[in-house]
């Protein structure tokens, strides 16, 4: 484990102290592997679980009930297209294109 590795465990176990928050989860794979954020619903916080990925995204929403899950990319720019490219495994995804819309400038 890195020292970036231990200071965010350390942020986290400060923020398990507050009884109660909202979260945004970037990239939710899942909603169990590689995430903090199941320890927050169990705790009462509301929180979003946000995953491109259409694979991971069917086993999300069955593996969590309490956030609301959208299954959507993130891009530093509106009105663009991102194409996503799946390996055969379906877990393990790039951007394969990002174009902009249509009417859009």
């Amino acid at each position: 484990m890195n020292e970036k590795d231990n200071h965010c465990d350390q942020v986290f176990k400060e923020i398990l102290d507050l009884s109660t928050g909202v979260y945004v989860d970037c990239g939710a794979n899942n909603g169990l592997y590689n995430t903090k954020t199941k320890d927050l619903d169990k705790r009462g916080w509301t929180g979003v679980c946000i995953e491109a990925n259409p694979e991971q995204f069917k086993d999300l929403i069955l593996n969590r009930k309490e956030p609301t899950c959208i299954n959507t990319a993130l891009y530093d720019e509106d009105d663009v297209s991102v194409t996503l490219t799946i390996d055969g495994r379906g877990s393990v995804w790039w951007f394969n294109s990002i174009t902009r819309r249509p009417g859009s400038a």
